[in-house]
């Protein structure tokens, strides 16, 4: 199991690599010429934020299982018949199917949302 350390310096090497993103952010375009902040002002808009928040759940979960993936093959023909190894590249491979879980999870959660407010589910 991951000790408490591990899990933190996971975390922070994650933040660390995604920190790079916030410089993707942008102020949207006012027909004026102008920049402007983007308010949330219709059901539509909200919708279309949690879908994008739910797409970047999703990309992140499926990375994260691709390297748990790996992790496991590698784990599988390194461990040479021995059960450790092999019962931790088996643990690996659960963390996998989680982490793809979440990310189709993540889409449901979007399609509830969109039907509880009334929003389409519809690709913007």
């Amino acid at each position: 199991m991951l000790s408490l350390k591990k899990i933190t310096q996971i975390a922070a090497i994650v933040a660390l690599t995604a920190l790079p993103l916030l410089s993707l952010a942008q102020l949207g375009q006012d027909p004026a010429g102008g920049t402007f902040t983007p308010d949330v002002t219709s059901v539509e808009q909200i919708y279309q934020l949690v879908q994008r928040i739910a797409r970047w759940i999703q990309t992140f979960f499926f990375l994260i299982a691709g390297v748990f993936i790996v992790l496991a093959a590698f784990g599988y023909l390194t461990a040479g018949g021995d059960e450790e190894k092999v019962k931790s590249a088996k643990q690996k491979l659960v963390y996998a199917i989680v982490a793809i879980v979440v990310a189709v999870f993540a889409f449901v959660v979007a399609t509830i949302i969109a039907n509880f407010i009334g929003g389409t589910t519809e690709a913007p």
